[in-house]
């Protein structure tokens, strides 16, 4: 009853996109959650695992039993840093929150078309891919025992993700791009990578990194604190001549 059938359908949907191979999308939708191991049996029922409440769960069912999964989107105009102008409260299964905050940062997004002889690049304010993965990474390995909500600020010139939960046990801000992955929930992490939305585990910060840089933008600066993580993306381009590079 908690399930929301249109985000299974949803689901299916996009891997037939991502994944034209997969079996996945051909299975009933009991069938395909089980193999997700989104449910799973207890005695004599089926119930959802918090990751398949994560994936598939109706937005009343999410508010009810997990209502720290939220993820808050602030965006403040250029007159006024201090107080947004605009508030988005997503307690929603994690693939629609993506795809909505995507498409709120994509409708902001501004390019900047650079001319390297006969041939132009187009460089964004905020690339969608690293977006993204910093976002999937936020809802990924965020700690859901934790009550904070997830913030996203969207700034003119920046973008701050605010995550719940510190760095788990020996990754640090200047070990993070070279650290061994260790998903806090790894359900939810193998869930995204079947779901083709992760090539594989521990990638993203890699992507993250070589998209900012291949396009002069500066490094993403994290900040750790004992129990969140900041993740800071400025649109600003500092090496104009390693993008023609």
């Amino acid at each position: 009853e908690d399930v929301n059938l249109l985000e299974v359908y949803n689901l299916k949907e996009k891997i037939k996109i991502r994944d034209p191979k997969s079996t996945l999308p051909e299975m009933d939708d009991m069938a395909f959650l089980r193999d997700l191991g989104l449910i799973k049996g207890d005695s004599d029922c089926e119930r959802l695992t918090v990751a398949g409440l994560l994936f598939v769960g109706k937005e009343s069912s999410i508010a009810k039993l997990l209502p720290q999964a939220e993820v808050i989107y602030l965006h403040y105009g250029d007159d006024n840093l201090e107080e947004y102008d605009l508030r988005m409260d997503l307690r929603q299964p994690l693939v629609t929150v993506l795809d909505r905050l995507t498409e709120k940062v994509q409708n902001n997004n501004k390019i900047r078309n650079i001319q390297i002889g006969l041939f132009r690049v187009e460089v964004a304010d905020f690339s969608e891919k690293v977006f993204q993965e910093a976002m999937l990474n936020a809802l990924s390995h965020r700690d859901y025992e934790s009550q904070g909500a997830i913030y996203v600020k969207h700034y003119t010139d920046k973008i701050i993700i605010e995550n719940p939960g510190g760095f788990v046990e020996g990754i640090t801000e200047k070990n993070i791009i070279t650290h061994p992955s260790s998903p806090r929930n790894k359900l939810i992490a193998e869930t995204l990578q079947r779901l083709k939305y992760v090539q594989r585990t521990g990638q993203g910060v890699d992507i993250i990194f070589k998209e900012l840089v291949s396009m002069g933008k500066p490094y993403p600066e994290y900040h750790v604190f004992s129990d969140a993580v900041s993740l800071t993306l400025k649109r600003s381009i500092e090496d104009l001549s390693f993008v023609k590079f």
